[in-house]
């Protein structure tokens, strides 16, 4: 039997990491989409709050981990169970998109105060954006999905539920970045998707 303690934790850092992880991936998604002028509030209350969703995602990780230690002492017939090792893989995945998140989008974005990011940024660099935040979401939900989803333990295989999370990822990130496409194309024209027109500003140590 899992403790009630660690259940609990579990459960609160998973329902706070996806909560805020919801609202920052909705308003960099929301900004992106709608090339809203960036300002300064508006990015300090993004990284904020991204910051709590790296605090719950340690949470996760931590109790997710005692879980695991329990599987093995207590019920090592649940370490068998092909869900549970799906869900692993999604949070490891999640755990590096968010780091490159926060290495690498985050000072980009705070490039952009004061700023369109359709105007400031090169469509690469937009799309990459727009993927990552899309990564984002779909793979704080697929866990929560697998953890209520009970039916599927034992039934359905390791690489069957990847493909279905890779699968319901491609068509994510392509429709996201199809509606990028055509906004920044009628922003810009056909000439704007040439890099060189617009290029991306360089971070200075």
């Amino acid at each position: 039997m899992t403790p009630l303690p660690l259940t609990i934790m579990h459960l609160t850092g998973f329902s706070f990491g996806l909560g805020l992880a919801t609202i920052v991936d909705v308003m960099l998604l929301r900004h992106l989409l709608r090339n809203q002028i960036l300002t300064e509030s508006q990015y300090n209350t993004i990284h904020q709050l991204s910051v709590y969703v790296v605090i719950g995602l340690g949470v996760l990780w931590v109790s997710g981990a005692g879980f695991l230690l329990i599987y093995v002492f207590n019920s090592p017939e649940k370490i068998c169970n092909p869900k549970v090792w799906a869900k692993v893989t999604v949070v490891v995945i999640l755990s590096i998109n968010g780091f490159f998140i926060h290495r690498y989008l985050l000072p980009r974005f705070k490039l952009c105060i004061g700023q369109r990011l359709m105007d400031s940024q090169s469509y690469k660099q937009l799309s990459i954006f727009c993927a990552s935040g899309v990564l984002s979401i779909v793979s704080w939900y697929v866990p929560f999905i697998l953890g209520v989803a009970d039916q599927l333990n034992y039934r359905v295989g390791y690489f069957k539920l990847l493909f279905v999370y890779f699968s319901i990822l491609a068509i994510a990130i392509v429709s996201a970045l199809s509606v990028l496409g055509y906004l920044y194309g009628n922003r810009h024209g056909p000439q704007g998707f040439n890099n060189s027109l617009n290029p991306t500003p360089e971070i200075k140590n």
